[in-house]
């Protein structure tokens, strides 16, 4: 043995391992795998637009065709692969044959007829540098390709109201991973009579009541709100805040703009509970900060829409106000039909003396469906912001980056049925927890044979061969 058992040390070999054990401890223990501080994200950016313009508010059935512009734009980080489409739907299941579309060419300056399939969607040319077939290619960041456009209505067509939804043709995942365009953007038009006048549903029975606060006005509102994207599962039909004004004044009246959600999913949706979700960042809203009152398109009567507060359980600071709308829907019985549209028309107003004067608001329209805990959204539109002022215009644009409501069914911690997920950052029982002591148990194991082991070579050592 050396010098070092003589005097009654511990052995240099034992020593090093008992260092190295140490060091395998601290780096096994739970600790040492605590989550991190996350470290603050970035706002969300607007990285995908669609930029539609001339389609007017009211079109009239067999008048010569409407024309208007579409831009497709790359603002992000990354290369998206573009199939541009149009798509025109109906309240009324509005059939291919009633829509004429063409686009025009800029290299022939000819236009060119492209016909709808069934389900009213035609996929326009790629024009962009980056070409890869007829109708599809990428779009580098920074790059747009657009795109004139004109249709026209059958006369003789039964319906009221036609979307036209301007975006990417959905697809499976591209093989290599490449990220898909996947903004698209709704805009709605009415279709005259043959007198001129404009479409109403049949309303319900009794005379229309007017809304609890008056109009706002030129003179208590104005502008245009900012739009901020978001991400759209293509599992549930589209939605869309359409004319949300940009700015309001406290007390001075209230806004009013249209809700829409067009079922272009290929299937019938029942049981929907339309939504709409305000916020202010962070910025405490309460139920009284604001008075929402909606009316569906067939109705006569104005609902206000009570609010429950529900703070983001992302970060723990911003909050937002949750409303379910009048459960009396457009046919009764809260069924959407295969390229039916809902049209919700909402009235915002906010009190003076609110906790929203001087700030930005943004809202924006959701779909939920029953669960083990209630209504809960599980997708929803763009954000629209807009901004609260005590008198006047605003000195300047909307600036809030809102955050998506974050308690949808895979959200929260919640499964799809409504049932809590256990918290597997903080359960003591995960395979990786077990792994971990179970490694420091061997580690342990190991350091007292090694221990008993010297023990003995030093005793054999000191008694010597006789012994």
């Amino acid at each position: 043995m050396s010098a070092a058992s003589d005097d009654g040390s511990l052995p240099m070999r034992l020593r090093r391992f008992l260092a190295l054990s140490a060091l395998f401890v601290l780096l096994g223990s739970p600790i040492a795998y605590a989550d991190p501080v996350p470290e603050p994200e970035d706002p969300p950016i607007t990285t995908r637009q669609v930029e539609v313009s001339g389609i007017p508010e009211q079109v009239r059935p067999g008048a010569p065709a409407t024309e208007f512009t579409v831009t497709f734009r790359n603002v992000g980080h990354e290369t998206l692969f573009l199939e541009p489409e149009v798509r025109f739907l109906g309240d009324r299941n509005l059939t291919a044959d009633r829509v004429r579309l063409e686009v025009f060419d800029p290299a022939t300056n000819f236009w060119s007829e492209t016909p709808l399939d069934a389900d009213g969607a035609a996929v326009l040319p790629f024009r962009g540098a980056e070409r890869l077939t007829a109708t599809a290619g990428r779009l580098p960041t920074g790059a747009d390709v657009g795109y004139l456009l004109r249709f026209r209505v059958s006369a003789g067509t039964t319906e009221q109201f036609v979307n036209v939804a301007i975006g990417s043709r959905y697809g499976p995942p591209r093989p290599d991973g490449e990220p898909r365009f996947d903004t698209a953007t709704h805009v709605e038009t009415a279709i005259l009579a043959a007198d001129g006048t404009m479409p109403a549903h049949r309303p319900r029975p009794g005379a229309p009541e007017p809304p609890s606060e008056p109009d706002a006005g030129p003179a208590n509102s104005g502008a245009t709100a900012k739009t901020v994207p978001q991400s759209r599962s293509t599992a549930v039909p589209a939605m869309s805040l359409v004319d949300v004004p940009g700015w309001v004044r406290a007390g001075g009246g209230a806004i009013e703009f249209r809700f829409t959600i067009t079922n272009d999913t290929g299937r019938s949706f029942d049981e929907m509970n339309p939504q709409l979700v305000f916020t202010a960042g962070e910025i405490a809203l309460v139920p009284d900060s604001l008075r929402v009152e909606t009316r569906d398109m067939s109705g006569s009567r104005w609902s206000a829409v009570p609010f429950s507060v529900v703070v983001n359980p992302a970060n723990g600071g911003s909050t937002h106000l949750l409303g379910s709308l009048t459960q009396t829907s457009w046919d009764d019985h809260h069924r959407l039909e295969v390229n039916e549209i809902a049209r919700i028309s909402v009235r915002v107003s906010v009190p003076a003396g609110s906790a929203a004067v001087g700030h930005d608001i943004a809202v924006s329209g959701a779909i939920g469906y029953p669960s083990g805990t209630g209504q809960r959204p599980v997708s929803h539109s763009d954000f629209r912001v807009f901004t609260v002022t005590a008198s006047g215009s605003p000195a300047k644009a909307p600036t809030l980056i809102p955050e998506p409501p974050g308690f949808g069914p895979a959200a929260a911690g919640r499964d799809p049925a409504g049932a809590r997920r256990p918290d597997r950052a903080s359960d003591p029982f995960t395979w990786a927890t077990i792994a971990i002591w179970a490694a420091l148990a061997g580690v342990v194991g190991l350091v007292a044979w090694f221990a008993v082991k010297n023990r003995r070579e030093d005793v054999g050592a000191r008694s010597g061969p006789d012994a």
